[in-house]
Parts: structure tokens; C-alpha cells; sequence
């Protein structure tokens, strides 16, 4: 794993010399983990979701198991991590696969950032949070305030499909005053949510106030990889340099551990 963050860190320092292998995208946020999730059943659901990944220039994922009511059991999902990044290895799948998770907003979230999956790589700085789609929580901000005093980085996984604050650009514009970073999903970009939270993404990228767009995939039909299709859109209506951002050089970052500005 630490060869591939070198790998691609000395790809970060070739943009300028070679712009060829720019569609090298990372995918911060996926539920390739089998058996763990609403994810993938099998591991070879998993191998075929990750041949899927890399039929779409995605060399590097991050497998963001839920952690919903209560807290999977950590060695279950080491079990399955070291399973999968076997058989990858075995197949000799042109993609690295990292560890982190996704923690549902609720009750005593603090104390799963402690273990070992609670943020990426367990690094102990950036972590995946979400909350219901169909509820923002009351006391959200004030619990993502005190996490950033005590030094951890929230990243709000696709707020633009939480219905009740879709359209709430102030909202957004808050949370990342605060310090809180921002993903939003590949699908919510390209339209598979409806044209509500496709506008409102599309809204929220004109107002500089996302830092990742990531897959959020889950299987390989109906909530597939699509990153790369949304890297072309992105650098269709910006340019190039935001898609990668979005998609390479912010991701890289969080597996680095360092800091993500703007």
C-alpha cells in the first residue's frame, strides 16, 4: 500500500510533463467490502465490482463499510479486507484497494473514530460521515464543530441527497465554513437521482464548495462506478485540472494525510 502512495504522489508531480495518464482516478467512497454492508454478498461479487473499477481508469478505491446502529465487528471486516486484497493480488488487478468507513450521524459516532476503521487508513484524521436521506439531524453542526476542535476532519458524504437540505446552498456553505469537507456522488452529478439533486450538485460544485466526487458504488448494475464519466462531465463544464482535483489530487490527499485547503 505505501508503494502505491508513492506510486501515485510521483504521478501528482508529472501533471505538468504528461498529461496521458490523467484519467487515473481515486474513489474515495465504495461498498466493495462483501459481507459487511448492503454491499457486495460474496467476495467474488467484490472481484467483479473491482474488474468493473478498473475497466473504468479507477486504480486506487476506498472500501467505506456502514456503520450504522451500533459498530460491525472490526475483525469481520479486517477478515474480508485481507480476503479481498488477496484475491486482487492473486488476480493481479491493476488497483489498490484501502480501508475505511462510513458512519451514520447518531448516538456515541465519537467513539468509533477511536477504532481502527473509523477514519481512512487509519490514519485518525479524515472520516466519511453521513446521515439519513430522509432526516438531517439536529444537533449535526454541533457535533461536527467539537470533532474539528478535537482535530479530526469530517467529510460529509452526498449531502446533496439529503432531501430535506437539498437546494440549501447556505447550509452547505456553513458546514465547510466550519472546516467540514464535502463529497458528492458520481450518480448525483450524471442524473441517476432525478433532476433535483442533479441541480443542486451541479450548484454546489459553482460554488466551490465541494472537495470530492466519489462513486458510492454498491454493486455493478444498478449503483455501478461511474466516476470516470463524471470526471468527463466535470472537465467538460470546468476544465481539467477541477475534474482531477475532485477525483485524484484531493482523494490522495486524505490517503496522505494532508491538509485540503479551498
Amino acid at each position: 500500500m505505501a508503494g502505491l502512495i508513492r506510486h501515485l504522489c510521483r504521478k501528482t508531480s508529472q501533471k505538468t510533463a504528461n498529461r496521458d495518464w490523467m484519467t487515473m482516478l481515486i474513489d474515495l467512497h465504495t461498498h466493495i467490502l462483501y459481507g459487511v454492508d448492503d454491499g457486495p454478498e460474496s467476495i467474488d461479487l467484490s472481484m467483479e465490482m473491482l474488474r468493473s473499477a478498473c475497466s473504468g481508469n479507477i486504480r486506487a478505491v476506498v472500501a467505506t463499510p456502514h456503520i450504522l446502529d451500533g459498530f460491525q465487528s472490526e475483525e469481520l471486516i479486517f477478515s474480508h479486507f485481507r480476503k479481498l486484497t488477496g484475491a486482487v493480488i492473486e488476480e493481479k488487478l491493476p488497483i489498490d484497494i484501502f480501508l475505511g468507513s462510513e458512519i451514520n450521524f447518531q448516538f456515541g459516532m465519537e467513539d468509533f473514530l477511536e477504532s481502527s476503521v473509523g477514519t481512512f487508513r487509519g490514519m485518525g484524521r479524515y472520516f466519511l460521515v453521513e446521515t439519513t436521506l430522509t432526516h438531517y439531524p439536529k444537533h449535526f453542526e454541533e457535533t461536527m464543530s467539537r470533532i474539528l476542535e478535537g482535530g479530526r476532519v469530517p467529510v460529509f458524504a452526498h449531502p446533496e441527497r439529503v432531501g430535506p437540505i437539498v437546494g440549501d446552498t447556505d447550509l452547505i456553505r456553513l458546514l465547510v465554513g466550519m472546516g467540514m469537507l464535502v463529497q458528492i456522488n458520481a450518480g448525483s452529478l450524471l442524473g441517476m437521482f432525478g433532476e433535483r439533486i442533479r441541480k443542486f450538485a451541479w450548484d454546489l460544485l459553482d460554488l466551490n464548495v465541494v472537495h470530492f466526487v466519489a462513486s458510492d458504488a454498491h454493486d455493478i448494475r444498478r449503483r455501478t462506478f461511474n466516476l470516470d464519466e463524471a470526471w468527463k462531465a466535470v472537465r467538460k463544464k470546468y476544465d481539467e485540472d477541477t475534474a482531477d482535483l475532485l477525483m485524484f489530487d484531493n482523494p490522495l490527499r486524505v490517503l496522505t494525510g494532508e491538509s485540503i485547503t479551498g
